[in-house]
């Protein structure tokens, strides 16, 4: 799960990078193409109590089962896990 952090610009959690994300840093609304790494950061600020999915799915125009599909994703193969093609091979 992410860390949640205290730093002097407002709350954040640490990324599967290791950055600090805040919501003003997620990936901007339409990022055109998903790939692996922005997937990874939005579940960061999901799993650390940044967002709720609710707003992600506002914020990006998905579904809630496309979200729940990365987090199942995720948790069975991590950031490799994310990757379109290892999404269309899953059992």
């Amino acid at each position: 799960m992410a860390k949640q952090v205290q730093y002097p610009l407002g709350r954040g959690v640490v990324g599967t990078t290791g950055d600090i994300l805040t919501f003003a840093n997620l990936p901007r609304s339409k990022p055109g193409r998903w790939v692996a790494r922005r997937k990874a950061e939005v579940l960061s600020a999901l799993m650390g109590g940044l967002v709720t999915v609710e707003s992600l799915c506002r914020k990006y125009d998905l579904t809630e089962e496309e979200l729940l599909s990365w987090m199942r994703a995720y948790s069975r193969g991590g950031v490799p896990g994310l990757k379109a093609k290892a999404l269309r091979q899953k059992p």
